[in-house]
């Protein structure tokens, strides 16, 4: 089967940025802990943000939605947390907005993290609870 789909990602400007005391190495992801008061502190600077400045935050989902959402996913930085499950609570957060603009935009340590770390050497689609191989 030849599938090939292009999902394009475009950043509404949030930007994750890990402490400078992390390191990474080829072989796996920064190890920076976030506290909860950090964690809680850059969340609650997202949602004022998407607040603020997004013009669709509604669009597709409703305020009182969207208000679950945001209290459902603080809800979960009550303990220390590396970025990278920071990431995916920030990930969720925006995928819920359902707008193609809106996205997560990863620091430069983590993106070099990504590139290095090792991957599947296919490029694969879930689709479905499926899995495509892409050609």
């Amino acid at each position: 089967m030849n599938k090939a789909r292009m999902f394009p990602v475009v950043v509404f400007g949030l930007t994750i940025v890990a402490p400078s005391s992390a390191s990474a190495d080829a072989r796996s992801f920064p190890a920076t802990q976030l506290s909860p008061a950090q964690a809680q502190a850059d969340f609650d600077l997202m949602r004022n943000a998407l607040e603020e400045a997004h013009a669709g935050l509604y669009r597709f989902s409703s305020k009182s939605e969207m208000d679950h959402v945001f209290t459902t996913q603080r809800a979960k930085l009550i303990r220390p947390m590396s970025t990278i499950d920071f990431l995916a609570v920030l990930m969720q957060t925006t995928a819920a907005i359902r707008c193609g603009h809106t996205g997560v935009q990863l620091d430069a340590e983590t993106q070099a993290a990504f590139a290095a770390a090792p991957s599947f050497p296919m490029r694969v689609m879930i689709e479905n609870h499926k899995l495509f191989v892409l050609t």
